[in-house]
């Protein structure tokens, strides 16, 4: 899509770190396509949106059903009606324009966007994220605020939805085919993997160029190198988020998603909902539970660049700060998370394919465990503002 970004992918067997897909093959990655306004939703109780990328859209699970929110929306029982927004690669900032596109119309009294550590931040780095897809990007400068641009640098005039729309988008003939839109995505993939030029793309910002996802090799950190052959401190990458220092990039990076948060936040209030971040508990080493984020895992590290140090909670105190800032409701269940896994030992259980970091059934199981106990606070506290309002069909 031109105005989100990817918003559909077909079922695949890719597995990743966790902005890939590896989602069952019977199964769509995306919600997106999906997601329709039915009478079953018209009923006046709590409404909560999830917002995400392929951790919510199904990568890792056996089924759809066994994603958390759905377990969520089945043990609150008429307490609430649960919806999913979800697309693999997605970052922050197509979770926004996801929201503006489609979220808004089902007038959600609770918006939860799901942060994803080792994806979210690199993602609203680039203009070419984690799908090797062009897409639409936001740049933050004290002068101009927070400014939405399409996948070519053209600067939006307004912002909110629609805000793309006024740069002519051909529909060519290919689009109209499922088929054949599977087969071009397939070779732009292909192709894209091999070279990315930013040449191709003269009005982009710089800073949104230096994304290094063929570069990286975050098994050096895993291993537990103390020297890197590369720098993850130089750009856009898994490793971002988790740098302790301030850099050109991660520093750049805080603050345009503290400004996208914010804008979010404004919007949902607008349509008198609620916001909340919610912190996902995943692991960059997927043998070591000392690594899920909000962990007490801390490595100085020399690069060619110079040293840096990766800190497992380094992501959990950056939005926490935000959060708190920006009174948005923050939800962090990485350490009742953590816990379990360490005193059950169920790294191999929640992570049983070493090379995809999404969760198995077993880990949304109990990440919805944890939800349950949350949102039950949450909606208690709110229960004397009950949703009478008829969502937007528009």
């Amino acid at each position: 899509s031109p105005f989100v970004g990817l918003r559909y992918a077909p079922a695949s067997s890719r597995t990743g770190r966790g902005g890939g897909s590896s989602a069952p093959r019977h199964t769509k990655m995306s919600c997106f396509a999906n997601y329709r306004i039915c009478p079953a939703l018209l009923a006046p109780r709590q409404r909560i949106l999830f917002i995400g990328d392929s951790f919510l859209a199904g990568s890792g699970v056996t089924s759809l059903d066994h994603r958390f929110p759905v377990l969520l929306r089945r043990r609150l029982g008429t307490a609430c009606d649960v919806a999913i927004l979800a697309s693999g690669a997605w970052g922050t900032d197509q979770e926004l324009l996801a929201y503006e596109e489609k979220g808004v119309a089902w007038r959600p009294d609770i918006v939860v966007v799901a942060f994803t550590a080792s994806n979210d931040l690199k993602n609203i780095l680039s203009n070419y994220g984690g799908s090797r897809m062009p897409k639409p990007y936001f740049v933050y400068s004290e002068g101009a605020g927070l400014t939405l641009h399409s996948s070519d640098g053209h600067l939006a005039a307004q912002s909110g939805h629609n805000a793309l729309r006024e740069f002519p988008i051909p529909d060519p003939l290919w689009k109209r085919s499922l088929l054949l839109r599977l087969i071009v995505l397939k070779i732009h993939r292909l192709a894209s993997r091999e070279q990315y030029d930013p040449a191709a793309f003269p009005l982009v910002d710089e800073r949104y160029k230096h994304f290094t996802y063929r570069e990286q090799q975050y098994e050096e950190i895993i291993e537990k190198q103390e020297h890197l052959t590369w720098s993850p401190q130089m750009g856009a990458n898994d490793v971002t988020a988790y740098i302790k220092e301030n850099s050109r990039f991660n520093t750049y990076g805080w603050q345009l998603l503290d400004q996208i948060l914010a804008r979010l936040r404004g919007e949902v209030e607008r349509d008198h909902g609620q916001l909340v971040l919610m912190l996902l508990p995943v692991a960059f080493d997927l043998r070591d539970p000392d690594t899920i984020v909000g962990g007490p895992f801390t490595k100085q590290l020399a690069t060619p660049e110079g040293p840096f140090t990766f800190r497992s909670a380094e992501p959990r105190d950056r939005l926490a700060e935000i959060c708190a800032r920006r009174n948005i409701t923050f939800f962090d269940p990485t350490k009742e998370f953590r816990t379990y896994v360490t005193r059950n030992s169920q790294m191999k259980e929640f992570w049983p394919n070493p090379k995809d970091g999404h969760f198995s059934d077993r880990a949304h199981e109990y990440l919805a465990e944890i939800c349950v106990k949350w949102f039950s606070s949450l909606l208690n506290q709110d229960a004397s503002l009950p949703n009478n309002r008829p969502p937007s069909l528009e």
